[in-house]
């Protein structure tokens, strides 16, 4: 079914000059010839372009036939408010986004948007929000973006700290729990009331049902998106736009007290839709392009989606929303040739690779083994010859001869593992996937190992909200595991002291600082923070610790400084590394938070997984399922299934199986090994519910709050310490 920007069936024939069949989705596309050309020198153009709506405009007129948007998750409105056919989706070419958003921005305007006033914008990914975000930035405005579960006491505060004149939000129901009785939940500057309020989803209502519903006074204009596409007509002169104007205003995830507003200006955010690459070599595939499909997982308002986001329709592909709960189909409805993930999403990926091996024969899981260890072997071989790895010095002849006759003895295996093995994992992640790219925190070596055999190509960049956010990234042609890859190009990265702030040598480890186009401007209404983390030669510092591969010269992140656990022996602890090694290695753990500042010892809080400890004979697999059960299918994001008391009930079942904690001990012990005997766990707290964003142990990009887990957890800590003493 085609949609028009209203989310109705268009009427009249479609006459695009070419269909081309994207598994089972069509995509309607103009033919490639000299398009792609053009488009290749559009990130040339646009590197000069004052704002990041004008790409619509340039998209229109090359591919304007094209899809480039579809939304299974929405399907569309129905005349008579009729319940959508089963399996509709909202689809709209390049031409139908740049009607969309100029209508959008013409509605916003009259609803008394000026330029650069700031409009709140809180909800999940959709075209919707797509349309409504960019609508803003094509009125001159700018926008300050969260999502739509966050905490409502953190919405109203970025509302009030953005200076926002209005707000766009998901449904109704997020509306009511934003204002109060009157309209008074919701101030900006000196207290001022919004000029408007827009919901995307309003289930049916028009503007004027939903202010009366609400009691929202008349003063504040109350719509719905689809009455402003109604009423907005055709923007017939876009407000003029300079780069160094705010774009978006981005809060920090808040691990630690308030968030803070991230001010990203146009020239930010087309550094880096210019600049990224996920192959800098011209004309590569590596690259996204016409014809080619991204699926959308990771929240729309995360600064690392968004880019991807920016990045891959301006070369023209077709962008398809997913969510947790259909992911798995999504993959092979679309069989996207690029996806952008966090390592949360391909660890829970791995999981499930393993959990059905555990179901397997004996004989079965040993033949896997086998083939996974010659699978290493020669992808370890591999490295060695191409020189991607992380030394002092480039391997020399003999060494590289080595790896290359290891790689022939071991290619017939090889060659059976693709086919028993490798070959049905790509399958499941749509079998034609190009790219995968993995950030927002540190992808753990075990993952690296494991996509790497499997022949999926994972691309890890580094960055963060602060710089728009790409600092560095690896690229298809130069990806050396363990690293980020090098910088982008037009950034300058130095690796600085901790104490004296001087540059030091090559492979040194010291704080990461970056000076480009991409760094914020600042942080919203906070010149003290602005200046603690900006100097005055324009160098940002990141926070993290890091050195650069002496024989590759890419970026490796060793981790957050003010993370570091010192113990009491005066040995420094960097928690993430390891964390992520306990994660891997240990089958019983699904998540873990080290402690142990000023102490003799690391301590661990751990989240254990039910199946794993059925599978391991702890528990009896009857009773593993129905733990498993109380957790549901997506625990993290959508909090478990069971209610608190089963939960407890649950943890205190577990808790008493007999063997438990010795088998933890064990895995835990495995980890650090003999070498590093200040990086072992010492002791351990079990826990049964895991971190979620429900409970308020992660943000919603799925980091542990650190701070507020050992709060949580601080009595239970305390007596663990106390009772080695």
């Amino acid at each position: 079914m085609h949609l028009n920007p209203h989310g109705f069936q268009q009427h009249g024939p479609q006459q695009p000059q070419q269909q081309v069949e994207e598994g089972t989705i069509t995509i309607h596309s103009p033919s490639p010839t000299g398009l792609r050309h053009r488009l290749r020198n559009y990130i040339t153009v646009g590197a000069s372009w004052n704002s990041l709506p004008e790409m619509w405009d340039f998209l229109a007129g090359e591919c304007g036939d094209l899809t480039a948007i579809v939304d299974p998750v929405h399907p569309p409105d129905m005349p008579d408010g009729k319940r959508p056919p089963k399996g509709s989706e909202t689809r709209l070419t390049y031409s139908e986004m740049r009607t969309s958003i100029g209508s959008m921005a013409a509605a916003l305007i009259g609803l008394g948007l000026e330029k650069q006033d700031c409009v709140s914008v809180f909800s999940e990914n959709s075209y919707r929000w797509l349309i409504a975000e960019q609508g803003i930035m094509k009125a001159g405005g700018c926008n300050a973006v969260r999502g739509a579960t966050a905490p409502v006491a953190e919405l109203r505060y970025i509302y009030g700290d953005s200076e926002s004149v209005g707000a766009v939000v998901e449904t109704p129901k997020l509306l009511k729990l934003l204002v109060e009785e009157g309209g008074k939940g919701l101030e900006g500057a000196d207290g001022a009331e919004p000029r408007f309020l827009m919901v995307l989803f309003p289930g049916g209502k028009n503007g004027k049902e939903l202010q009366e519903s609400l009691n929202i006074p008349e003063s504040i204009k109350v719509v719905t998106f689809s009455e402003c596409l109604d009423k907005g007509g055709v923007l017939d002169a876009a407000p003029v736009v300079e780069r160094s104007m705010k774009a978006t205003l981005v809060y920090t995830s808040g691990t630690t007290g308030k968030p803070k507003g991230a001010v990203l200006t146009h020239a930010n955010l087309l550094h880096q839709v210019s600049q990224n690459s996920f192959d800098r070599s011209e004309g590569s595939p590596m690259n996204p392009w016409v014809g080619d499909v991204f699926v959308s997982i990771l929240p729309c308002w995360h600064i690392f989606e968004r880019t991807a986001e920016y990045f891959t329709l301006t070369r023209g592909v077709t962008m398809g929303y997913s969510n947790v709960r259909n992911f798995k189909s999504d993959l092979k409805k679309f069989k996207p040739h690029f996806l952008i993930v966090v390592p949360r999403l391909l660890e829970t990926i791995w999981k499930g690779v393993q959990t059905q091996l555990e179901a397997k024969s004996k004989g079965a899981q040993k033949a896997a083994g086998a083939l996974t260890r010659v699978s290493s072997l020669r992808m370890k071989a591999a490295r060695r010859f191409s020189g991607t790895v992380i030394r002092d010095s480039k391997p020399k002849g003999p060494e590289k001869a080595l790896s290359a006759v290891l790689m022939g003895v071991t290619l017939p295996l090889k060659l059976a593992a693709e086919k028993l093995v490798w070959g049905k994992i790509r399958d499941g992640v749509g079998g034609r996937v190009k790219v995968v790219v993995s950030g927002g925190s540190s992808l753990p070596s075990f993952l690296e190992d494991f996509f790497e055999m499997a022949g999926v190509r994972v691309l890890v960049g580094y960055g963060l909200t602060e710089t728009s956010p790409v600092i560095a990234n690896r690229v298809a042609t130069e990806n050396t595991k363990g690293t980020t890859g090098k910088p982008v190009p037009g950034s300058e990265v130095k690796i600085a002291d901790q104490e004296t702030g001087q540059q030091v040598a090559v492979g040194q480890t010291g704080k990461i600082l970056i000076r480009g186009p991409q760094v914020m401007s600042g942080y919203q209404n906070n010149p003290e923070a602005t200046a603690a983390v900006i100097d005055k030669d324009g160098y940002f510092d990141t926070g993290d610790l890091g050195r650069f591969n002496p024989i590759t010269g890419d970026l490796i992140v060793t981790g957050r400084a003010k993370d570091t656990i010192v113990l009491s022996n005066g040995e420094n602890v960097e928690p993430q590394p390891l964390e992520d090694a306990i994660s891997g290695a240990c089958s019983l753990i699904d998540q873990v938070m080290l402690f142990g500042q000023d102490e003799r010892f690391l301590g661990a809080i751990v989240c254990l997984n039910p199946l794993n400890m059925g599978a391991a004979g702890i528990i009896s697999q009857e009773d593993a399922s129905r733990y498993s059960g109380l957790l549901g299918p997506t625990p993290l994001t959508t909090g478990p299934a069971g209610t608190p008391k089963e939960l407890a009930d649950a943890e205190k079942e577990i808790l008493g199986a007999p063997g438990l904690e010795r088998a933890v001990m064990d895995q835990l012990k495995a980890v650090a090994g003999e070498e590093r005997p200040w990086e072992q766990v010492g002791s351990v707290i079990m826990k049964f519910e895991p971190f979620t964003t429900s409970n308020g142990l992660i943000t919603q990009t799925l980091k542990t709050k650190r701070n507020v887990v050992a709060e949580r957890f601080s009595k239970e800590i305390d007596a663990l310490y106390a009772a080695k003493r």
